[in-house]
């Protein structure tokens, strides 16, 4: 963002590589340095600009440039209950790191291709408080990128000489560095070595795991020094064959740098003129802070790879990096969640998370050993920018480079505790610690993103990188890469579900990933059906969440739900023999979805949509139980032959369960009955034009006429709640009408008073009928309250129905979307009615929280392309989103907070209770059908036409990152759906009675 005016920031401590003195720095409103000032031309330019230039002066507070870190695991996408761009760019900036460099590994997919890059990237773009780059990664098979990366834009490139502890990120060896090093010569860039390479006789790992895995020298000695001089020595041999850079990440045994030193020599000699002769290395503030000796038994968040190792090792690196024998000091912030860092240093996962707090770790180290301010600009800003790349835009006060500042206080101190900590999960081996050195102030580009405490709300950050496509906008047509993202650790029980499926022939197929070795057990015959125990320590019911279990019976209903101690209970008796557990871990444990609200189209269109597509985009979505809706299929459900026809079709077709409304048009009102001793949920009918002419609307006499006929049925009749108003036409052509193309010619033919009108004609026929009455999709605001003074009125006229008979559900699209960010010419976006601006979306979010409204849904409306034109007027209206429902709510509800029991109570509970399937769905309680999901609310996924599951691969949400992710999928206790998979035959039913 540009400066509104220059700035001059001053400071009696003003740190550049030639020392610390009193001056100033001039910022254009570019945010770019313009100057270096001593105090004396400060003063001079303040007097000649009296009034025109921006003063921000420190005072005593140090001045310096941002830090730059070049080693920061963020694991967006993919691991996203792990970190991601905004906690971690949010952390950066307090703790004065204007530009990160994100690692390549542990997001889902790694950045190996330019097409995992651009979903990095997406990922990103928008959501990052301080500048990114990004390294590519070197694995197995992919030097065919390594040259399209860098033109990209990466820093560099990393690999692993060992395994890397995550599945889609191997490790190279020897063979795989030929290729490496041949596609790289030339390019200028630079390959990062994660450097551990085991002996040939590595230590036992027998005699190891009978030592006690809580005691930190038990994992020290399972990586001992010589790994990291294996690794080193088999670098120094690339060294002397190629002019490729090289760098070696996160040194922590002391005894490779003469290695280093050496191997440095050999390139100079040949006449290397790099930076550093192109062989580099790194330390981390745990090796420089820590040693093993007082690292406590248990507490494995100070385990990383190589380990933290003995003092005199940690004196030894400091006396090389005061000897410029080692070139940069950076985090190497690897986060992860809680349940990965167990007691046992064995199996925990290795990883220190400390992005925040680097620049104060090194501080009290490093004035602890009499080195002045410029310490921290050598190693922290101006080396780890040189390696990237970017020492013309990063790491110095220099002219001509970003104003990327920090004031910061080299005198005060704080203590560490976990309030402060603006990482994603509160674990480091710094709480507790009191640090020396706070940062008072970020600025980026000269741009305030820190101050005191507090990070600017807006994320001003920049992507540095090249142009991802030709227009210099993200394409965004790259997939996930078939990945296993599931890593579970043992627990007391046994883990059944990692990822399991059970096959066609019937064969149970179990993958175990445990200790970063993935186990296949093939081959074991599937069982009859057995009681399950589904654990979690998540359960989450419309009301609490807690840590416990939900029994299914052996005909798939919920036998009972259970707090932990219950399962532990119920676990030691005889009682649970034979049972099957599921434990989850931390997915949260949900009921599955209920949509009322889904057009399947078949028969009729089915090139449009049809039950096998739409039930395997419902189970992949989380949504066990869909009602399909009475139009668009030909024949319509509006008499009891058509409801068989569709029903025949239906059976054996579905992979969830499926209900029917039935509808209502004009002249079929003695059908109504019928269809309610069939089954059907209740009725729905249009007060305008419903798009297909097999399905009419009703007039005011045939809905006189229906109402009559569905007095005291105990059913319910759902209004598509739209009439037509004078002036709201779409009928014009010529030059002098509105460019169709336009959303906003669109929104103009549908405007709130058509809403407004049909519900206050709904509300006006209360008094004549007990018919519970529904408006769907509710768009307008406003309707809200003209529902709500017609549900008073009922309930003041004796009326006993579940609220009051008067009740309306939203769509996730009206939740999500708002007519200002519609594109012209995408009528994928296009609905009736339409999506309005974005106070409505913010006031329909108001009235889910004070709980006006009762329930949401995808009013999932597919049809073919060729009807998807970019003419609003002329496109079908309708949105397809029935796979995605539940990550669209997640993700808006989230950010609102909203606590996960909100999606139980809007996408199961409600719609369940709606059309009548309270006894038997949407909630989790005994008695009901165990229809089960495993959601991870922390992961999040990109929509792609890939993943995309219903027929036609359309929708307003492509190449949009969702946060949530359903895992697996259960109907009646039977799994449905799992690591993205349908599994096995359809298990559906009908929700009908005997036709």
């Amino acid at each position: 963002m540009a400066l509104s005016e220059r700035h001059l920031f001053l400071s009696k401590r003003l740190v550049t590589e030639n020392g610390v003195a009193d001056g100033g720095v001039l910022v254009d409103v570019n945010g770019t340095i313009e100057q270096i000032l001593t105090r004396e031309e400060v003063e001079k330019i303040i007097a000649e600009n009296d009034g025109k230039i921006k003063v921000v002066d420190g005072g005593n507070l140090a001045l310096l440039a941002g830090v730059v870190d070049s080693h920061v695991h963020v694991n967006e996408p993919g691991r996203t209950a792990w970190e991601g761009f905004r906690t971690a760019t949010s952390a950066a900036a307090a703790g004065g790191i204007t530009t990160i460099v994100d690692m390549p590994l542990n997001s889902i997919p790694p950045t190996t291709t330019v097409e995992n890059l651009k979903i990095k990237a997406s990922s990103a773009d928008g959501n990052v408080f301080v500048d990114v780059g990004f390294w590519g990664g070197v694995i197995v098979g992919n030097d065919d990128s390594l040259r399209d990366l860098v033109e990209a834009g990466v820093v560099g490139f990393k690999c692993f000489l060992c395994p890397s502890g995550v599945d889609e990120f191997p490790n190279v060896g020897r063979e795989d560095l030929e290729k490496a090093f041949a596609a790289l010569e030339g390019t200028g860039s630079v390959l990062a070595f994660h450097a551990e390479l085991e002996d040939d006789s590595p230590p036992s790992r027998k005699k190891i795991k009978k030592k006690d895995p809580e005691e930190y020298q038990t994992y020290l000695e399972s990586r001992p020094p010589n790994m990291e001089l294996n690794a080193v020595a088999l670098i120094k041999d690339f060294v002397s064959k190629t002019d490729v850079r090289v760098h070696v990440v996160h040194v922590s045994s002391s005894e490779v740098v003469p290695l280093l030193t050496e191997a440095r020599k050999v390139r100079v000699a040949r006449g290397n003129e790099a930076w550093r002769a192109g062989v580099t290395a790194e330390t981390c503030h745990h090796y420089l802070t820590f040693s093993a000796d007082q690292i406590p038994k248990g507490r494995s968040e100070y385990k990383c790879a190589p380990p933290i190792r003995d003092k005199n090792n940690k004196e030894k690196l400091w006396e090389y990096l005061l000897e410029d024998k080692l070139d940069l000091v950076v985090s190497d912030h690897s986060p992860c969640t809680p349940d990965l860092k167990s007691s046992n240093n064995l199996e925990a996962w290795g990883g220190i998370s400390s992005v925040q707090f680097g620049l104060s770790l090194f501080w009290t180290s490093a004035s602890a050993r009499g080195l002045d301010l410029t310490a921290i600009s050598k190693y922290m800003s101006s080396a780890p920018a040189q390696l990237c790349g970017l020492q013309n835009r990063k790491g110095s006060l220099k002219a001509g480079l970003d104003a990327d500042l920090i004031f910061f206080d080299p005198d005060a101190s704080f203590t560490v505790t976990k309030d402060i900590i603006r990482h994603k999960n509160k674990l480091t081996p710094y709480i507790g610690m009191e640090l020396k050195g706070v940062v008072q102030q970020t600025y980026l580009r000269g741009n305030l993103i820190y101050d005191k405490g507090e990070v600017v709300e807006k994320p001003q950050g920049k992507l540095l990188l090249n142009d991802l496509d030709q227009e210099g906008t993200f394409e965004r047509q790259s997939k996930y890469n078939n990945i296993n993202n599931v890593s579970l650790s043992v627990s007391p029980v046994v883990k059944l579900f990692a990822r399991s499926k059970v096959t066609y022939d019937g064969i149970f197929t179990m993958f175990i990933h445990f200790a970063g070795v993935t186990c296949h057990l093939i081959g074991a015959t599937k069982k009859p059906e057995e009681k399950k125990l589904f654990l979690s320590k998540h359960v989450v019911t419309e009301t609490e969440e807690f840590e416990g279990g939900v029994l299914v019976d052996e005909a798939g209903t919920i036998e009972a739900v259970l707090k932990r101690d219950s399962v532990e209970l119920l676990l030691s008796s005889e009682r649970s023999r034979g049972w099957q557990v599921i434990d989850g871990g931390t997915w949260a444990l949900m009921a599955g979805g209920v949509d009322s609200h889904v057009h399947v189209n078949e028969p009729g269109r089915t090139s449009w949509e049809g039950y096998v597509s739409a039930t395997e985009a419902a189970a992949a979505g989380g949504i066990t139980t869909i009602i399909d809706m009475p139009l668009n299929s030909i024949p319509p459900t509006t008499t009891l032959e058509n409801l068989k026809i569709k029903a025949n079709i239906a059976r054996e077709e579905i992979y969830v369960d499926v209900g029917f409304w039935g509808g209502v048009v004009p002249g079929n009102e003695k059908e109504l009955q019928s269809m309610i001793d069939a089954g059907v949920v209740g009725f729905k009918c249009f007060l305008i034009d419903s798009g297909v002419s097999e399905f009419p609307y009703v007039t005011p006499e045939a809905l006189d006429e229906a109402l009559v006929y569905l007095n005291g049925t105990g059913t319910v009749l759902a209004f598509h709640a739209e009439v037509q108003v004078g002036g709201t036409t779409s009928d014009c052509e010529g030059p002098s009408c509105p460019n169709p193309e336009l959303y906003d010619t669109y929104l103009a033919t549908r405007p709130e008073i058509m809403e407004l009108e049909a519900v206050s004609l709904i509300a006006s026929q209360l008094a004549k009928t007990d018919v519970h009455v529904h408006v769907v999709h509710v768009s307008a605001e406003g309707v809200i309250p003209i529902l709500e003074a017609a549900r008073a009125e009922r309930i003041k006229g004796g009326y006993m129905g579940w609220r009051g008979g008067v009740t309306a559900e939203t769509c996730n699209h009206y939740l999500t979307l708002s007519s200002e960010m519609i594109p012209p010419g995408h009528s994928e976006f296009k609905c009736a009615p339409p999506i309005r601006n974005i106070t409505n979306k913010q006031k329909l979010w108001e009235y889910i929280r004070d709980e006006r409204i009762d329930l949401v849904t995808s009013d999932h409306s597919p049809s073919v392309a060729e009807l998807k034109g970019t003419n609003y007027l002329t496109a079908w209206g309708g949105i397809s989103s029935v796979q995605f429902d539940l990550s669209l709510f997640w993700t808006e509800a989230k950010a609102r907070g909203f606590p996960l029991s909100a999606v139980t109570r809007y996408l199961s509970a409600g719609p369940a209770r709606l059309v009548g399937l309270q006894e038997s769905k949407g909630s989790i309680r005994p008695g009901l059908d165990g229809d089960l999901i495993f959601f991870d609310p922390d992961a999040s996924f990109l929509v792609t036409p890939e993943i995309i599951k219903y027929k036609n691969k359309i929708s307003p949400y492509m190449y949009r990152v969702l946060n949530g992710k359903v895992m697996q999928t259960y109907v009646r206790g039977q799994l449905v759906f799992s690591d993205d998979e349908l599994i096995g035959s359809p298990k559906g039913k009908l929700l009908l009675n005997e036709l």
